[in-house]
């Protein structure tokens, strides 16, 4: 008796029931999707800033300072690590209409 209510039920419902199955295909094709594309766009920030820094495992920064080549010989030296001064400069480009 109870599964006869609860098919007649279910045919009865039928379109509502197909409207929420069809909402959470479409819900979680999105958050698939959206998962997706956030993994490929962290792997690629990953991937460029990999290629701008390099093989390079550690970083020391001196404010506005320089880092001479003395310093980075005797880090090398000291620590036996290879070591390079590198200058890193904040900038921005804008682009005038004449």
């Amino acid at each position: 008796m109870q599964f006869k209510f609860l098919l007649r039920s279910l045919w009865h419902y039928r379109r509502s029931h197909l409207g929420v199955v069809a909402g959470t295909i479409v819900g979680a094709t999105v958050l698939l999707g959206a998962l997706f594309a956030g993994d490929s766009v962290s792997s690629a920030l990953k991937r460029l800033a990999s290629l701008r820094v390099g093989q390079a495992e550690y970083v020391l920064t001196a404010g506005d300072r320089f880092v001479t080549q003395g310093l980075a010989e005797r880090i090398e030296s000291e620590l036996e690590l290879d070591a390079a001064p590198i200058l890193m400069l904040r900038g921005s480009a804008a682009r005038s209409e004449l």
